[in-house]
């Protein structure tokens, strides 16, 4: 194996591209629309195998999803079980088709709000953990009040 190509393959690992970059400034600088093409273009990356979008994603959402998961266990064990299970099962195992439904979005000339698809992922799954609480024979350690 030739070193070049895999110097490129470590370089696109751990380096920004300059669109990236421009992105990021802006999305700081606190345009919502600039961090919902932010976080479209990471997922697409994610897909591609770059493994610093996908550190770059949980990076920027982790802690207002653990935040709002928070407001609703009022339980830290609960929360990040929850923001864990969203993280993996949301993210990990369905990036291939959050990339496509990114692409299709775009092309629609819409934007794939990654953020709200979290919350609304961890909302449903808290929602679910509830219901199994309350069922004969559930898991009632699952939530608990302080």
């Amino acid at each position: 194996m030739s070193v070049l190509p895999l110097i490129g393959r470590v370089r696109s690992l751990f380096m920004y591209d300059r669109e990236l970059e421009v992105l990021r400034d802006q999305c700081h600088s606190g345009l919502v629309s600039v961090c919902d093409e932010l976080d479209g273009e990471l997922l697409l990356r994610a897909c591609e195998g770059q493994r610093y979008a996908m550190d770059e994603l949980l990076g920027r959402h982790y802690a207002p999803l653990y935040r709002f998961v928070r407001r609703l266990c009022r339980n830290d064990h609960d929360a990040e079980d929850i923001v864990h299970t969203i993280f993996v099962s949301t993210t990990l195992e369905r990036l291939e088709r959050l990339a496509r439904r990114v692409e299709t979005e775009r092309e629609k000339g819409q934007m794939f709000v990654y953020r709200a698809y979290l919350m609304r992922s961890a909302r449903n799954r808290f929602l679910d953990e509830k219901k199994l609480a309350r069922m004969p024979g559930g898991r009632s350690w699952r939530i608990r009040k302080h």
